[in-house]
């Protein structure tokens, strides 16, 4: 990535890796390599939540008001959170797609991300605007936190499902 950006390792002065919703070994090996890059002096690191980027990435996409941002969960459940604004409506939770289907009807939410057109097809009536955004741009969110447009979040995994994984 720093040789197509045309930079050195010295140029760095933030790093931002994915805090989640996401499978286990994923986050822990980004935000594990994020950390290790903040070890220099002059580094800082954030963990982007992932259903914030995409609430980010929709608003500047155009959408306004209420926004489901909806991520396959599989296991027929999808990471789910929905905002108006920097209002939280229904925290970031796996729901089944189902019941996903019934908060965003409830709340009118327009919605976005890799899960929505299956919440849509959980219930064909719920006729809200849908911004598929199918990739989470943590960058444009990363970019507002390092100019302090956004909160400093911290570069820690959020679970928000237990391990499968059981004690033996």
């Amino acid at each position: 990535c720093l040789d197509t950006a045309n930079l050195d390792y010295q140029d760095l002065s933030h790093v931002a890796a994915s805090s989640g919703p996401g499978s286990f070994a994923g986050l822990r090996t980004g935000l594990s390599v994020a950390r290790g890059l903040g070890l220099s002096p002059g580094i800082s690191v954030s963990g982007i939540p992932v259903l914030e980027a995409l609430d980010h990435h929709a608003r500047l996409s155009g959408a306004a008001g209420t926004i489901a941002t909806l991520v396959d969960a599989r296991r027929d459940e999808v990471y789910l959170l929905i905002r108006d604004g920097q209002t939280v409506l229904y925290p970031a939770s796996v729901v089944p797609t189902a019941q996903a289907a019934e908060l965003c009807s409830g709340f009118s939410a327009s919605l976005a991300g890799s899960a929505a057109s299956a919440v849509l097809q959980a219930n064909p009536d719920l006729a809200r605007p849908l911004h598929d955004l199918s990739v989470a741009p943590v960058e444009s969110l990363a970019d507002n936190v390092f100019r302090g447009e956004a909160r400093t979040l911290p570069a820690e995994a959020g679970y928000l499902r237990p391990a499968d994984a059981k004690p033996q």
